[in-house]
């Protein structure tokens, strides 16, 4: 996928100066708050909206000028969609939907078949959806898109909603379609799934793609081995900036926010060893400073994209926008 910037007028750019690859037996999620164009480049890739420049290619083929051959290398699973029918069976959904992709007879009968067992609903493929849980339901959408075993699988938020139970199950099904040879596109603004399951990482910020490495490699790239969250009060006069500056050894305030009795809550990160937390902790009370309480944790993909954009992913945050411009 490439999408070079251009300018526009008036308008907000959903996505924007990104080109992002994808390969067989590969997850690569899409991590982003709502709102950071995710939604709307997977709807590019499934030629549901047309990009004003660029390329989309699906297992080779133009989404744009080839959109069908396109679609029939695609398994789609958009976010919110309830595109089953709850007064059917699951055997008689997906045999629906095989038929609108083209099968008949054997062919769409084996298709059902092998849909069903790949997402364990083999024993309630006779029941009707509307008895189905939420889990089943959502595995169910998640069996319909692999009718046709695609080349790509993309997944816009499969989780959302989900009980912990059902969403561990999900993500454990996810996992297993990599084996499969599938290239998975996974959109989610969960910063554990895409730290889980997820072999590379693609950090989208307004639309823009801000880092894409490996989870690791992210965590890595922040220049800090570890964070520190403490509770403090300040001498009048002074700030958390004055006193980071004044310590010697480079720390990044990573976030801060204001605590009960004019206390600071700050999250600090760099090298913070025992010797340097130790050191931290007699510059700020010889500075007048009263340390409240202090926890020390290793570098996580949390910490790694609030750095790399300069804010925290949030559940309570707006959905993404539908008048963008692509």
């Amino acid at each position: 996928m490439e999408y070079p910037g251009r300018s526009g007028k008036g308008r907000h750019r959903a996505v924007d100066e990104l080109s992002l690859g994808v390969r067989r037996g590969e997850i690569v999620a899409l991590l982003g708050r709502n709102g950071a164009g995710k939604s709307t480049l997977i709807r590019m890739i499934s030629t549901i909206t047309i990009p004003t420049s660029g390329t989309v290619l699906v297992d080779g083929h133009d989404a744009v000028d080839d959109d069908e051959a396109a679609r029939r290398s695609l398994g789609v699973v958009l976010g919110g969609e309830r595109s089953v029918y709850w007064k059917l069976t699951g055997r008689q959904n997906l045999a629906f939907f095989a038929a609108l992709r083209g099968m008949r007879g054997r062919r769409r009968t084996e298709a059902v078949l092998h849909a069903l067992a790949r997402v364990d609903l083999t024993d309630r493929a006779d029941d009707y959806v509307e008895e189905y849980s939420t889990g089943m339901r959502q595995r169910l959408v998640i069996a319909r898109a692999l009718l046709g075993d695609p080349a790509v699988v993309v997944l816009d938020e499969p989780t959302a909603g989900l009980d912990p139970h059902a969403t561990a199950s999900l993500q454990e099904l996810i996992s297993g379609l990599r084996s499969a040879g599938h290239a998975i596109l996974l959109a989610t603004h969960h910063i554990e799934e895409a730290e889980l399951i997820a072999d590379r990482v693609a950090v989208i910020d307004e639309g823009r793609l801000v880092a894409l490495d490996t989870p690791h490699a992210l965590r890595s790239s922040v220049g800090a081995s570890g964070t520190l969250t403490c509770e403090l009060s300040p001498p009048q006069g002074q700030d958390l900036m004055t006193l980071i500056e004044g310590f010697g050894t480079p720390l990044d305030v990573l976030a801060t926010s204001d605590g009960p009795e004019g206390r600071i809550m700050a999250t600090l990160g760099g090298r913070l060893d025992d010797a340097v937390v130790a050191r931290l902790v007699t510059h700020a009370v010889g500075q007048g400073w009263t340390m409240h309480s202090m926890r020390a944790e290793p570098v996580t993909l949390r910490h790694a994209f609030l750095v790399l954009t300069g804010h925290e992913i949030t559940s309570d945050e707006p959905e993404e926008r539908d008048d963008e411009d692509s």
